[in-house]
């Protein structure tokens, strides 16, 4: 099943465990080899995305970077 609209790519330092994703819906959580942490986010509004990186910055997580994906499409 697909849908297509917009999705958010986050790029955090350091691997963060997946707790801080269990209530947002639609977040793929991955850990890449150089050490860092990227979350997938599909189907969520910027209001949901600001409340999601404020909790990570008051976790004391560092986000390297948010990237906009349109035509985002989760299968």
């Amino acid at each position: 099943m697909t849908s297509a609209g917009q999705g958010y790519l986050i790029s955090i330092k350091n691997h963060i465990d997946h707790r801080w994703l269990a209530d947002v819906s639609g977040a793929q959580l991955s850990h890449r080899p150089d050490g860092t942490s990227s979350v997938l986010l599909a189907g969520i509004d910027q209001a949901g995305l600001m409340s999601l990186l404020r909790r990570l910055h008051d976790g004391g997580m560092e986000v390297l970077g948010v990237e906009c994906l349109s035509a985002f499409t989760r299968r």
